[in-house]
């Protein structure tokens, strides 16, 4: 969904099945503590009878000069380990576990061919992405309908403190505004 600007405190947050009417029972639910000055995703995660909603504060605070930040959200069910880094370059998150979100890593900007390498499996799935100079991104790792892997390169915050407007573009991003939750 798109972002939700806030006042500071407690709300429930409730997703329902795809096409559910307003009016059907959610299938998930739980409370977010706005805080004044951040910036949250809501996601769920966790395999079938343990899928919850985990709440996750972005850091949208612009990297420094002349570099880009990105940072790992592993929601994988068939990859209980990953590791993420750059084809002949460095490693950006090693040994993330299932469900869990790293912080975010300052590296240099430019077009890299970044690989993500399930723990125990001989090839990584690769692809190349733009980081852009300034620029803050989340990698939210998925699985396909055939059972591989698949991951997108989602803008949390812009160059320049330029922040994309609506979820489609943000991903699971957030606002520089203060009070601002998305679900992802």
């Amino acid at each position: 969904s798109g972002y939700q600007a806030l006042p500071t405190g407690t709300y429930a947050v409730s997703m329902r099945l795809a096409g559910a009417e307003p009016s059907s029972p959610p299938v998930l639910t739980t409370q977010v503590e706005v805080a004044g000055g951040n910036a949250y995703t809501v996601a769920g995660v966790g395999r079938n009878a343990d899928l919850g909603l985990r709440v996750i504060e972005d850091d949208l605070s612009m990297p420094a000069d002349g570099k880009s930040k990105v940072r790992l959200v592993h929601a994988s069910v068939n990859a209980p380990v990953l590791t993420m880094g750059v084809a002949d370059g460095p490693t950006i998150a090693e040994d993330v576990a299932f469900a869990d979100t790293t912080l975010y890593r300052e590296v240099d900007p430019g077009t890299w061919t970044l690989e993500i390498q399930p723990e125990g499996e001989a090839e990584p799935t690769t692809k190349e992405a733009t980081l852009d100079e300034g620029s803050v991104y989340t990698c939210l790792v998925l699985d396909t309908e055939q059972g591989g892997l698949t991951w997108n390169l989602l803008v949390d915050a812009g160059r320049e403190g330029v922040v994309p407007s609506g979820g489609v573009e943000t991903g699971a991003g957030g606002l520089q505004r203060s009070d601002l939750i998305v679900l992802a």
